[in-house]
């Protein structure tokens, strides 16, 4: 549970630096560069392929359940909590791209349709990199430990190339936030999972084998949260006293989303590395 307090307050300091540096004002909107309801009905195949992937990796794992000499090191509950997680959120990707807003429907002045989308990709992003969190402990049950250790710092690589093209595409291409919190969120996923890697080597005690696990459980409870938004905020904007206060605050919201799940992402894969 340490790891879950620690990315919480990691996060609340962020999403504060978020709010404070992107009180400049966001870069001009400008024409959306994607079709993006072609691009949506692309990724409901692509979420449902990895969602069928993350299934068979959940079977693989649970081979290993009759075994205690294998030489998984994440408990089995937790890796197979990871995959059932990335599972549930990918389908529930593709349902939300799937269920895009028509393109010409603006409300308060916010375009619905980018809105929605924002939200999904986050949702996706997230999602992809817990199913590819899981491979470690995958590969750790094969007792292919050094192979292990080197998908882990491939994987962190990847996350960190993934958050920066995320924040860019994301959030600087649909005019979202300015130049730099594009720049700010990325980084400060870098530094706060680096801290946190430096408190837990101070505290050993504080690590736990389950921090993976709950961990998982955070970031669903975040694809949940993210769910609801794109459900709930829609209806919102067409309220008199709501609606001015979301088109000013939504694409400020998405980068204080986009660090957290920047962190989220960190701090599992510093948990599947023993580090938390």
């Amino acid at each position: 549970m340490w790891a879950v307090l620690g990315l919480g307050l990691v996060s609340f300091i962020a999403a504060l630096i978020i709010v404070v540096v992107g009180r400049e004002a966001p870069p001009l909107p400008h024409e959306t560069p994607w079709e993006l309801a072609d691009n949506a009905r692309k990724m409901v195949g692509i979420a449902s392929a990895l969602a069928g992937i993350n299934i068979t990796g959940v079977v693989l794992l649970l081979s290993f359940a009759r075994d205690p000499d294998s030489g998984i090191g994440t408990p089995l509950s937790a890796a197979v909590g990871m995959f059932l997680v990335a599972f549930i959120s990918l389908v529930l990707s593709a349902l939300m791209f799937a269920n895009l807003t028509r393109a010409d429907v603006m409300k308060c002045g916010v375009n619905v349709q980018s809105m929605q989308y924002a939200v999904t990709v986050m949702v996706l992003f997230r999602s992809i990199f817990l199913g590819w969190l899981g491979l470690r402990p995958l590969v750790e049950a094969y007792e292919l430990q050094e192979l292990a250790d080197q998908i882990g710092w491939l994987l962190l690589a990847s996350a960190v190339l993934g958050g920066l093209t995320m924040s860019v595409a994301i959030l600087h291409r649909l005019s979202l936030v300015g130049g730099r919190v594009v720049v700010l969120v990325p980084l400060l996923g870098l530094v706060g999972c680096g801290l946190a890697a430096l408190l837990f080597e101070m505290f050993p005690d504080a690590r736990s084998d389950v921090s993976a696990l709950y961990l998982a459980y955070a970031l669903f409870a975040l694809n949940a949260l993210s769910f609801t938004g794109y459900a709930v905020l829609p209806p919102a904007l067409e309220h008199e006293r709501f609606g001015p206060v979301i088109a000013r605050w939504w694409g400020l919201g998405m980068a204080v989303v986009g660090v957290v799940s920047a962190l989220t992402i960190g701090f599992i894969w510093l948990a599947v590395m023993g580090a938390v």
